[in-house]
This record gives structure tokens, sequence and C-alpha cells, in this order.
């Protein structure tokens, strides 16, 4: 972190503000929910094919192995129902068709003015010339993550997001 010079005023100021945060609202009731069963239920699912956890599970999806410090409940619950409510930029989902017609839909893992390389749910890496391609399309503002909306009851969802914001990795 690089030095501040700050008048006496300005860290007087920032001391302040500082512990201002320390002693804002209580932190929220741990969520209902069954955390074995929500454990369980992340496994059941095909989670892991897709987000890690410490070091099980696929580098696909974003890291999961400390949520539940860095995300709220709300938020974690809107992303199992809505995965394309908040889609970092570096997750979006990719769809490439090259000449043959063969698709590829992945996250884009690097790209310059002539090519683009992906990461497809496998894991596996693939690399193209922009020219060589058929169709390219950065699919902005949507998750590859399927919804689960319609797949868990909501017991299944409160366990589930209970798993998840219990994990709290130093």
């Amino acid at each position: 972190m690089p030095a501040f010079h700050l008048d006496q005023d300005e860290l007087d100021a920032l001391v302040k503000y500082i512990q201002k945060l320390r002693h804002g609202a209580p932190p929220p009731p741990p969520p209902a929910g069954d955390l074995a069963a929500g454990k369980r239920l992340y496994q059941s699912r095909g989670c892991a094919g897709c987000h890690q956890v410490g070091k099980e599970g696929s580098a696909f999806g974003p890291n999961l192995t400390r949520v539940g410090a860095a995300r709220s409940y709300e938020y974690l619950k809107t992303s199992v129902l809505d995965p394309s409510a908040d889609v970092p930029d570096e997750y979006r989902g990719v769809t490439i068709i090259d000449r043959s017609g063969k698709r590829y839909r992945g996250i884009c893992v690097n790209e310059d003015t002539f090519t683009i390389q992906i990461r497809d749910a496998t894991g596996a890496l693939h690399s193209f010339v922009k020219s060589d391609l058929a169709e390219f399309h950065k699919d902005f503002g949507k998750s590859p993550m399927p919804s689960y909306a319609s797949v868990l009851t909501t017991n299944e969802l409160d366990d589930l997001v209970a798993f998840l914001t219990s994990l709290r990795a130093e």
C-alpha cells in the first residue's frame, strides 16, 4: 500500500470514518437452513463442476472458498436463482463457431485484436484466430450458470445458501 501524506485534520477524519464503519449495523442472523444438507446439495447438483471450494472443484466459475465472507445471504440467494443478475466480466460467456460449424462455449481467458482464448466447462483451453471463425459472440450480461429457481425447493434453497454463507476460509 502506498504511503499517504495527510494533514492532521484529514487523518483525524479518516480515523473517525474507519471507526464508524467498525461499529456499523449488527450482522444479520445466520440464514435458516441445514449446512450439511446444503453441502450435499452443492455436491449432488454438480456445483463443483464449475466452482472451487478450497482445493476441490473446477476453476471454470468463481472460486467460492471465501464467498460467505465476501457476499451477503441475499446476494448468494439471488446468484442461485438468477445467475445473470450480476456477472463479473471475467465470467461472462463466449460462444464461438469455427468454420467447420463446431460450437464452443466457455469463458474468455484472453483476447487481443487477432486471437481469443477460452476455457470451456471441462477446463480445456481453446485458442482461435478471429479471422478463421464463422461466428463469435460475447454473451454480455448472461451467466453460463443455470438458474436453480425451478429446480430447488424453498428448503433446499435455504440449505444451499446457508452452506455458501458458511464458506469463510482464511
